[in-house]
Formats: C-alpha cells, structure tokens, sequence
C-alpha cells in the first residue's frame, strides 16, 4: 500500500474515533510537503476544524483545492472552505467558496451553510433567495423545506414555516 493510502486509512480511521489531534500528529506539515492526496489535506483540514482553528483548516482546504480532480470533490473541498471561512468570521469568503461549490455541484449543505453566511452578512433577502432556488431545483425535498421553515420561523413569518412543516409531515 502507497504511503499515501496508508495515511489516509489511518487518519480516517483516527476521524471516526474523533481524535482530531492524533490525526494532526499522523499528518503533520512535513508529511504532506511531499504528498499530493487531497484527501489527507481534507482530513487534516477538517481535523483543525473540528479543533476550532478555523484559519488554519481554511487554509488548508484551500491546499487540498490544488490537489483535486473531479468536480464532486471540488465541490467538497470548496464547501468546507465555506465552512470554515464562515466560523474565521471571513463572511465575503464564505459566501465566494459556497458559491462557487453550487456552481459545481447542488449540495443542501452547501446551500443552508450560504443563507446563514448571508444572514451573518445581514442580508436575509440574499439568504431568502439560497432557500427558495434549491426549493426550485428540488421542491419536494424535505431537509432544504424544512432550513426554508426555521429560516422563516427566525424571520418571524411563523405562518408561512408552519405551512412548510405541514408540507413535509403530509
């Protein structure tokens, strides 16, 4: 098995037991110098994350960007920047990487993670129109109706989110 291989089976299996820092110590800077694995950046990436170095992971999804070669994981990688651009507080940053992953791939994460950063931005009618166009594209599904339902209960619009809720449990 490649190096490469390796260390991501070791560093996923350190992920599902959530020891974020043993896979910071399993994919050190010096060890992915010399590896081009996306997936190793995205696992360290996210490991820094889910440690609340949120500049950190942004910039090292932004590596694992360089790295990719399919769309599908270009969307990925863009995503969790978006994420973690979003907790760094670099709201403009957020909204330009979750766009750019719509763009490649229609994600529901991505999509409720882009109203929030335009409701962190202050602008609820940007953040509206996220909701309403993934409902466009996917009407019937239930998880985008219901972040369009908690979005209308935050704007206090508690009749058109119970209409919603009525949607989804019919």
């Amino acid at each position: 098995m490649s190096t490469s291989n390796t260390l991501y089976t070791e560093s996923t299996a350190l992920m599902k037991a959530h020891d974020w820092a043993a896979v910071l110590a399993t994919l050190t800077e010096e060890a992915l110098e010399r590896l081009d694995d996306w997936r190793l950046h995205w696992n360290r990436a996210w490991s820094q994350y889910q440690l609340q170095e949120f500049e950190a992971a942004l910039q090292r999804f932004l590596v694992a960007l360089r790295y990719v070669k399919e769309p599908a994981d270009r969307a990925t990688c863009l995503t969790f920047a978006g994420i973690s651009a979003l907790s760094a507080k670099k709201i403009e940053a957020s909204v330009n990487y979750l766009s750019q992953s719509l763009i490649l791939e229609d994600r529901t994460l991505t999509r409720k993670t882009l109203a929030w950063a335009h409701m962190e931005a202050g602008d609820a009618a940007a953040a509206e129109r996220v909701h309403q166009t993934g409902l466009k594209k996917r009407p019937a599904d239930r998880e985008r109706l219901a972040a369009y339902g908690d979005f209308l209960l935050d704007q206090g619009r508690v009749e058109e989110a119970q209409e919603l809720m009525n949607k989804i449990n019919s």
